[in-house]
């Protein structure tokens, strides 16, 4: 870990900025930062080197995790975009029906289970 510095990245509901890039990571994402964010923003210490400006290491809750830079894409057009919602729709139904069918499975199991007990 030689070469590293200290800094202070901000999160926001762009992303977690650092020195005037975007990143993110896993944490972010899970807990909703970003949109968390919307109300205040707060700030996080990071680790970085000069020489590589594609990650960056977050100091979450005393842990180490790496932070991913963002590229933004300003060229992408509206059909596009349309096609990215149709489809980010199309898996998001798929996922909560997904979920409806084990809740379902597992009420059914439960059910078994009780019934057997009587």
């Amino acid at each position: 870990m030689s070469g590293l510095k200290v800094g202070i990245a901000i999160v926001t509901p762009v992303g977690i900025v650092f020195r005037g890039r975007r990143y993110t990571c896993r944490t972010a994402i899970a807990e909703n930062w970003f949109m968390l964010s919307r109300k205040k923003t707060w700030a996080l210490p990071v680790l970085f080197t000069s020489n590589c400006t594609n990650e960056i290491i977050l100091i979450v809750d005393g842990m180490l995790e790496k932070a991913f830079k963002v590229e933004l894409n300003k060229n992408v057009t509206e059909d596009e975009k349309r096609l990215y919602y149709r489809t980010f729709l199309i898996y998001k139904e798929k996922y909560q029906s997904l979920k409806r069918q084990r809740r379902r499975s597992k009420q059914v199991s439960l059910f078994k289970n009780r019934q057997r007990l009587k």
